[in-house]
């Protein structure tokens, strides 16, 4: 099968190969030819279309909407497959424009051919305007992970969070504002912001960029795992499944995934979850033991999924 793939990526092999970026290689080292539009390449992704000649089209982040617009004007006549892995309002609203981008986000998932999300909260979303065949396909995890050994860090109670510190919205501040004075140690792992490193106690250690085949290391020797941002599919949240640790997690959209004081602690109030998770036991052994009952595919098994779609979708052309 000929797939081309148009997403936000910096370049066709980015840097971090993690996520949705994976795919296209998996799907190539199986045998399909798979031409990729990295954003540097929008510009030309009609010419490219063109030469390349797919069978099918899979679009991920808002540039989608130029597809959708494409096929619409009957330009482009392959299926358009489109993988709804973010929520744009609240990730791009802000630059682009809340208008803007929610009427983009409703374009694509309207006419898109078909539509795949990781996220629970988005799947019901999308049936509620209308997407009725829309699937749930969540993320995966590396397929080592399982053989990477616990790293050694210091602390009688180790919380551990993962991931982008940089603005507001994913809620790093909240968490270190609530282990100020207590007994534990926190490790943020991840580009280190500035202005909260300012204003830090001394119990808060920036780790800064760990390469990701490490993550899983640093994972396994937690406590806690702290999941400050309000989703339910970021990729922190398969990885932190997958090490079967207690999640501190935001009470809101992971609600559609997790149960509370079942398999995760959800909470608007991390100071007050933080201090009952530390205080009973009880409650982390039985949240940690609830987690792994919890199935997490690899990124392997996740793209013969996507896979599968993509096939039904072009025999149904």
């Amino acid at each position: 099968m000929k797939i081309q793939v148009i997403d936000h990526r910096p370049e066709k092999v980015p840097a971090k190969m993690i996520g949705w970026h994976l795919i296209p290689f998996i799907l190539e080292r199986k045998g399909h030819k798979i031409d990729i539009v990295s954003k540097k390449e929008w510009w030309k992704f009609y010419f490219k279309y063109l030469k390349f000649r797919p069978d099918v089209i899979v679009s991920s982040g808002i540039i989608g909407a130029l597809v959708a617009l494409l096929k619409k004007l009957r330009l482009v006549n392959v299926p358009h497959y489109h993988a709804w892995d973010d929520h744009y309002v609240e990730v791009m609203g802000k630059k682009w424009g809340i208008a803007k981008t929610a009427y983009f986000e409703y374009f694509i998932i309207k006419n898109a051919d078909f539509v795949s999300t990781p996220s629970r909260f988005l799947y019901y979303n999308g049936k509620s305007i209308g997407r009725e065949d829309i699937v749930n396909i969540p993320h995966g995890v590396d397929k080592d992970f399982d053989k990477v050994k616990a790293v050694d860090l210091k602390g009688n109670i180790k919380l551990v969070y993962l991931g982008d510190m940089s603005t507001a919205y994913k809620g790093v501040r909240k968490i270190i504002d609530a282990v100020r004075g207590l007994d534990v140690e926190l490790y943020l792992l991840g580009e280190a912001n500035k202005e909260l490193q300012k204003i830090a106690p001394k119990n808060v250690h920036f780790l800064g960029h760990i390469p990701h085949i490490e993550v899983p290391g640093y994972l396994k020797v937690a406590d806690i795992l702290i999941l400050t941002p309000d989703q339910d599919s970021c990729l922190k949240m398969f990885e932190y499944i997958k090490a079967g640790k207690p999640i501190l997690a935001f009470k809101g959209k992971i609600g559609y995934v997790l149960t509370h004081e079942e398999n995760a602690y959800l909470t608007e109030d991390f100071g007050k979850g933080l201090r009952e998770l530390i205080a009973d036991k009880e409650l982390r052994d039985k949240i940690a033991k609830n987690i792994k009952n919890f199935k997490v595919y690899t990124w392997e098994e996740i793209a013969d999924m996507h896979l599968e779609n993509l096939k039904k979708l072009v025999r149904r052309k």
